[in-house]
């Protein structure tokens, strides 16, 4: 009898080349775990089971959170100053230069710990998974101090650029450096608080689910294109600054995707800001010639 086999019974691995010129399998054996080509020790992001990982329905619910929470943000905070502005008799108004920025810090913290706990929600409770390591916050097997180095290089160049291309003569966010004690507090929290939160939101919660749905390169322009989005108010609309703001989302979620880890994209980002604030600590003779 002939060696006969079941063409029912025969898997079709058709691979297909990816946008940033990797191998990219079908939807099947993109959740199977793979290796990356180009890592050392680490692995690339992996997918869960699709029954155990958030989805598209779970990003929906987080901007509707986020809407509703931008409103009770605002009231937690404006709150608690008009109580304690009246109860210790501070006689404040939010016309005070030494008022506004801190209520403005105030307000996008809180905002930002109630996305926090949304996608701990989300992750832990709802799914049951382990918070950290669901959203691949592990080394990528490349030292760490590239990735720093890289996102200040970044910053550098960009400002380089800006030498060429002029931008805008007066951005709203920069009503927000008006004193010295505000640039300092600005500062802690572009750098202390922002690259963390925005990459846990952007690239930890948000792309996993666009790349697992419509894949690697619309997972990349998505979350860039977001990232720039919830800074337009700040920048005033399109506009250089803006652009550039979207390279930077661009090039933080494609860091993402090709090393599979969180870590090194917010490296990335926090080597940009940190760079960012520097040139300006130094420019502005430590904060002492501000625009306001």
């Amino acid at each position: 009898m002939s060696d006969m086999s079941d063409p029912s019974q025969e898997i079709n691995h058709q691979e297909a080349a990816s946008p940033f010129g990797e191998e990219m399998g079908t939807a099947e054996a993109a959740i199977a775990p793979q290796k990356h080509p180009n890592s050392t020790d680490a692995e690339p992001w992996q997918p869960l089971r699709e029954d155990r990982l958030w989805t598209l329905t779970d990003v929906g619910g987080f901007f509707l959170f986020a809407l509703v929470t931008m409103v009770v943000s605002l009231g937690i905070v404006m709150g608690s100053f008009t109580l304690l502005n009246s109860g210790l008799n501070w006689g404040l108004t939010l016309s005070h230069p030494q008022v506004q920025t801190p209520i403005a810090v105030l307000v996008q913290s809180v905002w930002e710990l109630f996305w926090i706990l949304f996608i701990y929600q989300i992750v832990v409770v709802k799914y049951g998974l382990k918070f950290w390591e669901s959203l691949q916050w592990k080394p990528a097997g490349v030292p760490m101090f590239r990735y720093l180095l890289a996102g200040s290089i970044l910053s550098l160049a960009l400002q380089l650029l800006f030498q060429f291309i002029p931008g805008r003569p007066d951005l709203p966010i920069e009503k927000l450096f008006d004193t010295p004690a505000s640039a300092y507090l600005m500062a802690f929290f572009g750098i202390g608080v922002a690259p963390f939160v925005e990459e846990l939101v952007f690239r930890g919660f948000f792309l996993p689910v666009f790349e697992r749905r419509w894949g690697a390169a619309a997972a990349v322009i998505m979350t860039g294109t977001l990232f720039a989005a919830i800074h337009a108010a700040q920048l005033g609309g399109v506009g250089p600054e803006l652009l550039a703001l979207l390279l930077v989302g661009l090039i933080l979620s494609f860091v993402r995707v090709q090393t599979g880890s969180l870590i090194p994209s917010f490296l990335v980002h926090l080597g940009y800001n940190s760079t960012l604030f520097l040139l300006l600590f130094v420019a502005t003779n430590r904060f002492q010639t501000l625009k306001g």
